[in-house]
């Protein structure tokens, strides 16, 4: 299971978290979690430092653990529709690499919310609105 690059696991009611042994999975780039009921994530996402796309839209998350924050090669960040969710600024201007963040439908606000981000990752795009697909390698 170390080769595979991309996996896809969307709209299970029945899912509400991750296990912790998909730290396994050290070659996988795209992950797909959408529209599913996760509620949390184990801190072992931060050891899947391959991630280029992340897609966690649609869940019932409440927090990020502090370990995405090990992410480096994460580019693109999708967190909406996870209307409880909140997310320390700081977290996601230590991802490195991210470059797309999307958080529609989330408790953030827009102006509050970006303008602490970009005072940590000035080069940060931030999308506040619905992305309707998306695109993997």
């Amino acid at each position: 299971m170390t080769q595979l690059e991309t996996l896809i696991i969307q709209e299970n009611s029945n899912i509400r978290s991750i296990p912790g042994s998909i730290r396994k999975l050290v070659g996988l780039k795209h992950l797909s979690l959408q529209k599913n009921q996760i509620e949390s994530l184990t801190p072992a996402f931060g050891l899947l430092t391959n991630l280029v796309s992340l897609d966690l839209a649609g869940n019932s998350l409440v927090i990020l653990p502090h370990e995405m924050t090990l992410l480096t090669n994460l580019m693109f960040l999708n967190i909406s529709e996870n209307k409880d969710l909140s997310v320390n600024p700081a977290v996601i201007g230590k991802m490195e690499g991210l470059v797309g963040l999307s958080m529609a439908q989330t408790r953030l606000t827009s102006e509050v919310w970006s303008e602490k981000c970009f005072s940590v990752k000035p080069d940060l795009t931030v999308e506040f609105f619905k992305i309707q697909a998306y695109l993997y390698d």
